[in-house]
């Protein structure tokens, strides 16, 4: 299973020749080759074959998913006969509401896992959570099979709720918190909904960092021009590292139980959060 906290997941439009080209140079930790909404219904099958053709060649440092179509429809079973090979590393379903669908995605992997000569189980999943009823789940859902990371679907979200994103976020805060909290539960990853307006870094930069603040650990992509703001946000300031350093020496220096840095009570659960800072550095150095 994936260990790496992945920042940035960054969406690219299965039949788009011009961006899947751009795929090894992007800096995301995370791509997401698109066969779902990006593509229409009459280029699915165009969008599978270059999709195919990607995962065989240089794809650079990210991780690589593809997030396809309903299996009910029988489009996301036609997904998984073209893209489960070697260097695909997981699959994102949407619209994601019942831990069933987990389980039927899981034989359908384990079946093209095997027809390919994979390993059983070497592919990973992220649910899209896009619902209320899939964010009333997310604990159930965070805990299904192959599941690394959940991903928020904001706009289907909002939708099923009734009403409109906002630049406040606050008709988000609840699905956000409790996606978090069952992600955290689970020990899977938090993924954030996009940010709509590629062209506003502060905008995105403040987003991110009241998200990082409810618990989530990365946040999806819709642009390249996103991506380092993303990754920055969700990687620990020099500040932070060198805090998290002194924390730990201090914390070690004395043997454990409650010391004081810089005038500041410091027991065990601080020191734990200062290990993980110092664990998170070191996997993006």
């Amino acid at each position: 299973m994936m260990d790496l906290r992945l920042r940035s997941w960054m969406f690219v439009p299965g039949h788009s020749h011009k961006m899947v080209a751009k795929v090894p140079t992007l800096g995301a930790d995370a791509i997401i080759l698109d066969l779902q909404d990006a593509v229409p219904p009459d280029e699915k099958d165009q969008a599978r074959g270059l999709v195919s053709r990607t995962l065989g060649g240089d794809t650079g440092k990210a991780r690589i998913f593809v997030r396809i179509n309903d299996l009910d429809t029988g489009g996301g079973e036609r997904d998984l006969a073209n893209v489960v090979k070697p260097g695909l590393d997981g699959v994102m379903l949407p619209l994601t509401v019942e831990p069933e669908q987990l389980w039927a995605l899981d034989d359908a992997l384990g079946r093209a896992e095997q027809a390919t000569g994979l390993k059983l189980g070497s592919i990973v999943v992220v649910p899209q959570l896009e619902s209320p009823r899939g964010i009333l789940n997310a604990l159930e859902l965070a805990e299904g099979p192959r599941v690394v990371a959940l991903a928020f679907g904001g706009e289907d979200y909002a939708l099923s709720l009734g009403t409109e994103r906002t630049q406040a976020g606050t008709e988000l805060f609840f699905a956000r918190a409790m996606m978090a909290n069952a992600a955290s539960a689970a020990g899977v990853q938090a993924v954030d909904t996009v940010y709509r307006d590629f062209r506003d870094d502060e905008g995105l930069a403040e987003e991110c960092t009241a998200v990082r603040t409810l618990g989530m650990t990365g946040k999806l992509a819709i642009h390249p021009a996103q991506l380092d703001v993303i990754n920055r946000a969700f990687a620990p300031t020099e500040a932070e590292i060198e805090r998290a350093r002194e924390i730990v020496a201090a914390f070690d220096q004395a043997g454990g139980g409650v010391v004081t840095v810089d005038g500041l009570m410091v027991d065990a659960p601080v020191v734990e959060r200062a290990r993980r800072v110092l664990e998170t550095a070191e996997g993006k150095e």
